[in-house]
């Protein structure tokens, strides 16, 4: 039986946010608490010389907290600020000055506070039994999660004190005096501009059960061959809600409406009634998923995951063996995918505010639709003041977004496990002198992977004007089917391919000298989004969007209505489109470590009879270095751009130059968009650009807008930004990067008890500069930069007794 206690806790006191140190309030801190408490009994039993079972039992607790230090403080009883829901914790403050301009702002801000008690009950069951050639082996493994997690994001107030009623009012000019007014004064005096609270739902209540079982038969066919073949059947249970506090989007190209699971229904959850009052006003209907035909817990039940497994190795001399092995593997989706994606999904969700600037009292302030003048114009009344001046829960809002809502739509009837199929062949053979040598080939295949896809898009700006021959309406919401949405669809259609092969050689450390070498080449493709919730429409890297993320390969599966000329093909087609390169893994890489005992001292070839004293000093000396080199990983032209032919340039074909005005030289690395007049002192060729703006627009120019002829006769340009760009993705392999770090150490030994080591390390040993990365747009790369720090060296004793 094993029990282990676990704490983890830390606090910073100041800085967090920038802000200065103030442990009596919490500002500008941060605090961890983890917790972790696992009781675990394992039971071995030898049934017979034959028989062995193994039983495990393992319960985990973990009840964590991370935020800041003023999370378990009731500052808004403090601060006689409005704190409705009864939460604790530092409100968001923001003042504003209007004579330094209506930027300036000044805030306390914290972290949210974020609650988690995980538990999870675990129980294995492993049997081995011997017959013969046969070591069987077979068992079972079933689990429970119970996760209860709070993201509290301003539940205790988000509140704001701008220059309104301390505004000097001009009536003669209809506006507020330049340089009057001033929204500290108005936090001094206790009257606010805006407070609101944000409803949450609090905790989550997730629960999830895994069962799996097994069988595996390894064959010793004969001394020379080993067969092992097994299957495996796993299950997880979609996530629940233990209250039902779970709602996805349904048929979002048709309807603003959203079910909850099974036949609850959305009245029955305890969401405050104005909170639903609140979307109901909006237009947000509320439905079943047993009224819909909709799986009843939102995401269907997938029962097939059925993983064989297969291996063999044989030796084909005694010192040679050759491996190889097949397997299919299942992953389920992890549980923050589903909190980040669902934790905000409409109705469960909403601000409550009180904005003066809404008076309904006042002309224009009616429902909430426009600004009015009452902060300005009026004298503030005693219940403009705090603690007065509240934010009332019970009252339906009229603050709500009319178009492009956020949600999330889990596409839960097509619902599947990541599947991971794996190959692999392997050679080993063992040379002279403690030297061992590897190589081998590893394939997978990656399906039912997360994807993101588009779903309610908007039409693009240039399909409206030429289908309807007139001008887009400028709200562009009105272009989605359903403009109240704004959509991310998630599904499980994503899939990868990667081939890989690796050498390996490695030498035992003996007589002074160890080390090991490796090199691998990878060619990895991947249609899927790499963070789940990037937008498929911008470049983490810099540059335009339409769909490429620049991050590790992949996009947002586009709709047909984003592709020009709006053509009909099917979900694969579409999917197959945002299938490129992985760009996180380059495709060439070598690393080596070694450790070598330098030729100094007692025994060695120098100075081997040297005195007891000197070899104190000279003696016992290792160096030991590690090192990698790769080719630069997969690279995008900015998808803002069009490519008019190959952009790739031969790696001894790049030209480097100067340009006017800086003080840098320039490579161009791939024929992007630049000017090449501007380049002066060009040493080597420079090569034409083969991108450029989308166009033509009205004038002929290509600045990325298009021409459309209207009904009127008139021209309109409309932008290309609404389009998936179908030209070629991450086709270009940026450039390279090595590294070597040393380390120079010796062990100085007194007595048994006594040790003291010095070394001297160098990190980036040898100075080298990285480049860095080319702009995606213009194609040059900035040599007057570099990617990686300079050389460090550092020195270091340790004692031991």
């Amino acid at each position: 039986m094993r029990y282990t206690r676990g704490v983890s806790t830390a606090a910073q006191e100041g800085g967090y946010y920038a802000n200065p140190v103030n442990p009596t309030s919490g500002m500008g801190s941060s605090a961890d608490n983890y917790y972790n408490t696992n009781v675990g009994v394992n039971y071995n039993r030898t049934i017979s010389p034959n028989w062995l079972n193994e039983l495990l039992i393992g319960v985990l607790r973990e009840p964590n907290h991370y935020g800041t230090l003023a999370d378990f403080t009731d500052w808004s009883a403090k601060l006689d600020t409005p704190n409705p829901f009864g939460v604790t914790g530092w409100p968001t403050l923001y003042t504003e000055e209007a004579s330094l301009g209506s930027a300036a702002y000044f805030g306390w801000d914290s972290d949210n506070n974020h609650l988690q008690h995980l538990t999870s009950e675990t129980i294995e069951d492993n049997v081995t039994w011997t017959h013969g050639k046969h070591t069987v082996q077979f068992g079972f493994r079933g689990r429970k999660e119970q996760n209860n997690v709070a993201e509290l994001q301003q539940a205790q107030g988000s509140h704001n004190w701008g220059p309104s009623y301390t505004t000097d009012w001009s009536p003669s000019a209809f506006n507020a005096t330049p340089d009057t007014g001033s929204g500290f004064a108005e936090l001094l005096l206790g009257l606010p501009n805006y407070l609101s609270n944000q409803y949450n739902r609090g905790y989550f209540y997730f629960r999830q059960t895994e069962i799996g079982t097994y069988f595996s038969d390894k064959i010793k066919v004969s001394p020379r061959l080993t067969l092992s073949l097994g299957l495996r059947w796993d299950k997880w249970t979609p996530y629940t809600e233990a209250r039902n506090r779970l709602t996805v989007p349904y048929d979002p190209e048709s309807t603003f409406e959203v079910i909850t699971p099974g036949n609850v229904n959305m009245n029955s959850l305890g969401t405050p009634s104005a909170v639903l009052t609140s979307w109901s006003n909006l237009g947000l209907k509320y439905a079943t998923a047993s009224s819909v035909g909709y799986p009843s817990n939102l995401f269907r039940s997938v029962n097939h995951d059925f993983a064989p497994r297969l291996g063999v190795a044989y030796q084909i001399s005694p010192k040679t063996v050759i491996r190889g092995a097949y397997g299919i593997y299942y992953v389920a989706m992890p549980l923050s995918l589903i909190l980040q994606s669902t934790r905000t999904n409409p109705p469960l969700n909403l601000r409550f505010q009180n904005n003066p600037y809404l008076n309904p009292n006042v002309p224009g302030g009616a429902n909430g639709q426009y600004f009015n003048l009452y902060p300005l114009i009026t004298a503030p009344a005693p219940t403009d003041y705090l603690p007065p001046a509240t934010v009332d829960i019970t009252k339906p809002q009229n603050s709500l977004q009319l178009y492009g809502n956020g949600a999330t739509y889990w596409d839960g009837p097509n619902w599947n496990d990541e599947r991971q199929q794996t190959w692999n062949i392997t050679v080993e053979h063992e040379l002279p002198g403690h030297i061992g040598t590897r190589l081998s080939y590893i394939g997978t295949y990656g399906g039912n992977l997360e994807q993101q896809f588009g779903i309610d898009d908007q039409e693009p700006y240039y399909s409206y004007a030429l289908r309807t021959g007139m001008v887009p309406p400028s709200n562009s919401y009105l272009l989605r089917p359903v403009p109240e949405w704004s959509l991310y669809g998630l599904n499980h259609t994503g899939y990868s391919r990667d081939h890989s092969l690796q050498a390996e050689m490695h030498r035992t450390f003996a007589n002074g000298l160890g080390f090991q070498a490796f090199y691998t080449f990878v060619r990895a493709l991947t249609t899927t989004d790499p963070g789940g919730f990037a937008d498929g429409n911008t470049t983490v890297n810099g540059g335009g969007g339409n769909g490429s993320l620049g991050g590790s390969g992949g996009a947002t599966v586009p709709e047909n209505i984003e592709l020009l000329g709006e053509p009909s093909l099917s979900y694969a087609q579409r999917l197959r489109l945002v299938y490129f390169n992985n760009t996180t893994i380059p495709p060439h890489r070598f690393t080596f470590d070694a450790i070598y005992d330098l030729p100094f001292g007692t025994g060695k070839h120098f100075a081997g009879q040297a005195p007891k004293s000197l070899n104190y000093l000279i003696g016992g000396w290792q160096l030991a270095t590690i090192g990698t080199w790769n080719s630069g990983p997969w690279m995008g032209v900015s998808t803002s751009l069009v490519q008019t032919g190959p952009v790739r340039i031969a790696a001894g074909k790049r030209a480097t130059f100067d340009i006017p005005g800086s003080s840098f030289r320039y490579r161009q690395w791939f024929a992007g968009d630049f000017n090449a007049s501007n380049a002066t002192n060009v040493s080597g060729t420079l090569a034409g650009a083969a991108v450029r703006p989308a166009g033509p627009d009205c004038t002929g120019a290509y600045d990325g807008k298009l021409a459309v002829t209207l009904k009127d006769g008139t021209c309109y340009d409309a932008p290309f930004s609404g389009f998936y760009n179908p030209n070629p993705r991450d086709n270009v392999i940026g450039p390279g990067a090595w590294n070597d770090d040393l380390s120079l150490y010796k062990h100085f030994k007194f007595g048994e008890r006594f040790d003291m080591r010095f070394s001297a390390d160098a990190f980036n040993a040898f100075n080298h500069p990285n480049d860095v990365a080319p702009n995606i747009s213009t194609g040059l790369q900035n040599l007057g930069q570099q990617a990686n720090p300079s050389r460090v060296i550092q020195l270091s004793l340790r004692v031991e007794f």
